[in-house]
């Protein structure tokens, strides 16, 4: 079955439009020269895959990308997907999901597409999914929630995210995470114990930020910058633990010779073509 969809990203690869075959799908990206439209995403499933397993692949796809291209200095985004309202074959589907006025900065190049973290195992893809959907919004109290749900996975019990924090609380003397942590303790206005941190942030950040955006959504008014701040250097404190978190599942993959992403060949792609009535 093909299906397709429209996606904002900050990717900008180097091949304008590649085959790359991930675990049980084919994908084909199609980049669009128009910072007002988003990239085409078509994937083929196999085997009466559902439409539903699928996305989930090419979301694990994306994912495991970023995640490999954060681990070498390069933070991509995803935006967020908009279903395409027209399916054709895998090689001649287009979209129509006009995303004016949102434009993403593609500042740099993805050499190779087919370079992934490896997932081994279902709770490595959907770690990697959470953290997919918590860098796919530039919106603080949703990420804040995103990387929450991060930390207590699977067991999805508060006391497993508190519990994470304070175990690695030591971290927080790194270079670049004790100045979150000294401001974060500022905006507070109290003296936070390293060894208390999760359960600071559950009771006071996790909390309000759950009340919060059920009452007020997008509507900020200035009386509440401070909460604001609250909210952006907790999240950027949770990002760390998650980033161990995730350094930890995935201490042992690698990506040479990875047998479940690789790009098509030239042959392979001909042949797609002939069987989708490309000509």
């Amino acid at each position: 079955m093909i299906h397709s969809f429209c996606i904002v990203s900050s990717i900008n690869f180097y091949e304008k439009m590649f085959y790359v075959k991930y675990r049980d799908i084919i994908i084909k990206y199609i980049t669009n020269g128009s910072p007002f439209w988003g990239d085409s995403v078509v994937f083929e499933t196999f085997n009466h895959m559902s439409q539903q397993e699928g996305y989930y692949q090419v979301a694990d796809y994306f994912a495991a990308l970023m995640y490999y291209q954060m681990k070498q200095g390069l933070a991509i985004q995803l935006h967020y997907p908009i279903q395409a309202p027209h399916q054709h074959s895998l090689t001649t589907s287009t979209h129509c999901g006009i995303i004016y006025p949102l434009t993403v900065t593609k500042n740099f190049g993805i050499r190779y597409p087919q370079l992934v973290t490896t997932t081994n195992t279902d709770l490595q893809r959907k770690l990697l999914r959470l953290w997919l959907a918590a860098n796919s919004t530039e919106n603080s109290f949703y990420q804040n929630l995103f990387y929450w749900q991060f930390l207590v996975f699977p067991h999805k019990k508060d006391c497993t995210a508190t519990r994470f924090i304070n175990e690695h609380a030591d971290t927080l003397e790194q270079e670049t995470i004790r100045p979150i942590f000294e401001a974060l303790c500022r905006v507070a206005k109290e003296p936070l114990c390293p060894h208390n941190l999760g359960e600071f942030i559950q009771h006071n950040i996790k909390n309000n930020i759950s009340h919060f955006v059920r009452n007020n959504g997008y509507m900020l008014e200035w009386a509440n910058l401070d909460t604001m701040h609250l909210f952006a250097l907790s999240r950027d404190l949770l990002h760390h633990f998650c980033l161990l978190k995730l350094e930890q599942e995935f201490s042992s993959s690698t990506v040479e010779d990875v047998p479940t992403c690789r790009l098509l060949t030239k042959d392979e792609v001909l042949e797609l073509e002939k069987k989708h009535n490309y000509y």
